[in-house]
């Protein structure tokens, strides 16, 4: 379907006012389909927040104000929160733009419009709000990264419920699992696809002022929902999603709902300050499931021959490689410093490095595991501590992904030898 007939067909299904319609594109530019066409591009200046440059239009053409000074202040005070963050907020500003750039244009969509919001399946309203209403006030503060500009953390720190939380009651693994299966049906209807889990959040806090960064997610994020858990507040957060047809629409949430949107290819942010007290958000990523002619190559998420694919094909082994896990792989993930060191001094020394099927090597899988003793040696033997897998993931984002601490002794030696936990620019 055109997207300009699409757009009208879903504005009924939102069930929001479409508060804002801040950047269009003709009709032509503007089609995308559900077989694999990619995001239709945008073309004019960005205005709520800086999306695809560090600039929005002036004040005197921009409809919601002064918008860049704003920006300005906001950027400028995560510059001066830490003594490495001058440098560090800027580059972050600079991946998340490169990122917003790149990967909508290279990416399958799985359908035609990007966005959808629908009521939250009871059975998974249920065991959220009893988590939530159960253990409400036991939320910590949230640890980001040096210099991550993707929440403004260094004014108004965002808080955590882990589901996977063994120490609040009801949480667990199995409250994760239960959660995945009862969320996982709404996304596959949604998107025509088998689907398996990337990742699932706890239920975020956002507190009085806070900002979320427009930014689409790192791979392998793909097909996502959004659940509004609990909320108090003076007036609607908005949700400015750049759906694909190359407008932005702004999408209100009350407890109960639910937004189903393609996070990796549309770009998807809270650019107006909170004004309330508290806004809670649970958020469960998918991916599609791969076929066996997939297995081992590039995503079937990444369009060939795009920006993206250029990208992953830099960084990864040809598909004709060899990429099964090694006994590298097991030994770093199980601390098995003898083994890997056997390997070392052996003629199979290169699998220390070898990438697997998902483009992991043995730091990734030790990084996880939190085994640190590991970890040194392999930076020792000359691992890069900044290697990325096919998701675009250092070993310290997957070591903060699995509830290593960022201020941990892993975080501090992977920082040391120049490891990151943002997205690298292509």
């Amino acid at each position: 379907a055109n997207a300009k007939q699409t757009a009208t067909m879903m504005r009924p299904l939102l069930h929001v006012p479409l508060l804002l319609l801040l950047r269009l594109v003709s009709s032509e530019e503007a089609e995308c389909n559900a077989d694999g066409s990619a995001t239709a591009p945008y073309t004019t200046p960005d205005v709520s927040y800086p999306i695809h440059s560090d600039t929005v239009i002036p004040a005197d053409e921009n409809p919601l104000g002064d918008k860049q000074t704003w920006y300005d202040e906001l950027i400028g005070g995560c510059r001066k929160s830490c003594e490495r963050c001058d440098s560090a907020c800027v580059q972050t500003e600079s991946d998340r733009i490169v990122m917003n750039r790149r990967q909508p244009q290279s990416m399958v969509n799985y359908t035609d419009f990007g966005i959808k919001k629908i009521k939250a399946p009871e059975a998974l309203m249920k065991l959220l709000t009893q988590f939530w209403e159960t253990n409400q006030g036991l939320e910590y503060p949230e640890e980001w990264g040096t210099g991550n500009t993707y929440v403004n953390h260094w004014e108004v720190p965002s808080y955590m419920l882990s589901v996977e939380n063994r120490e609040l009651e009801g949480g667990g693994p199995e409250l994760k699992a239960k959660i995945w299966d009862t969320a996982v049906d709404s996304v596959r209807e949604w998107t025509g696809q088998d689907l398996t889990t990337s990742s699932l959040y706890g239920i975020r806090v956002y507190k009085s002022g806070a900002v979320l960064a427009p930014h689409v997610d790192r791979l392998p994020l793909v097909s996502s929902c959004i659940i509004n858990v609990a909320q108090d507040v003076d007036e609607p957060w908005p949700l400015e999603i750049y759906a694909h047809d190359g407008k932005a629409y702004n999408i209100t949430m009350e407890p109960g709902d639910l937004v189903l949107y393609e996070s990796h290819s549309v770009v998807h942010g809270r650019p107006f300050p909170l004004k309330g007290r508290y806004f809670a958000n649970l958020f469960i990523h998918f991916q599609p499931v791969p076929s066996a002619e997939d297995f081992g190559s590039m995503p079937p998420y990444i369009i060939p021959g795009s920006p993206e694919a250029k990208k992953w094909e830099r960084e990864n082994r040809s598909s004709d490689e060899d990429v099964t896990p090694t006994e590298a792989h097991g030994a770093a993930a199980a601390g098995d410093l003898r083994t890997l060191k056997a390997i070392a001094g052996s003629k199979k020394r290169d699998i220390l490095f070898e990438p697997d099927a998902n483009g992991w090597q043995p730091i990734h899988e030790a990084a996880r595991s939190n085994m640190v003793e590991v970890v040194e040696f392999l930076l020792e033997e000359g691992a890069d501590a900044d290697c990325r897998t096919y998701g675009n993931e250092s070993p310290l984002q997957i070591a903060v992904n699995n509830e290593v601490e960022e201020d941990s002794e892993m975080a501090k030696i992977l920082q040391a030898a120049g490891g990151r936990p943002g997205p690298e620019e292509f």
